[in-house]
């Protein structure tokens, strides 16, 4: 078994505060940062510690000067790392694990193929009738 090498790469939209790597983890750049107040912090080269938003997605809370920011990791990793030639607007997990942020388990779907990818892998069940019958009728 093929160990990845873990990468770090400018976090997209937050490059000059934020890396994130191929295996889903974020870390903040040594530097410093002026406040509004005229305060300036200087930082040291971490790595976040990821909580969870109420739908179970890992996130981060990501700070720029006073602006802070909540991201998901999938969507942070998937925005640096994998091209969006189709500009599709989801962040698909391959393997249904929303905890697993590896770059080789993310995919850019549209929300209907997402939703379809689910019932396949057996994310939905019978309860979901509504939104299972929508996604069977839709042929985008």
């Amino acid at each position: 078994m093929e160990v990845l090498k873990e990468e770090w790469v400018d976090a997209v939209g937050f490059e000059s505060f934020y890396e994130v790597s191929n295996k889903g983890r974020v870390r903040r750049k040594k530097g410093e940062t002026v406040y509004k107040d005229g305060r300036v912090a200087r930082f040291s080269q971490t790595i976040l510690k990821q909580g969870k938003d109420d739908k179970g997605y890992p996130r981060v809370y990501l700070s720029v000067g006073s602006v802070k920011k909540t991201v998901r990791v999938h969507r942070l990793v998937a925005l640096s790392f994998i091209p969006n030639l189709e500009s599709k607007k989801t962040v698909n997990h391959i393997d249904g694990d929303k905890s697993n942020n590896y770059v080789h388990n993310l995919e850019w779907m549209t929300n209907t193929e997402n939703m379809r990818h689910a019932f396949e892998i057996g994310l939905y069940d019978e309860r979901n009738k509504y939104c299972i019958r929508n996604i069977r009728n839709n042929t985008k």
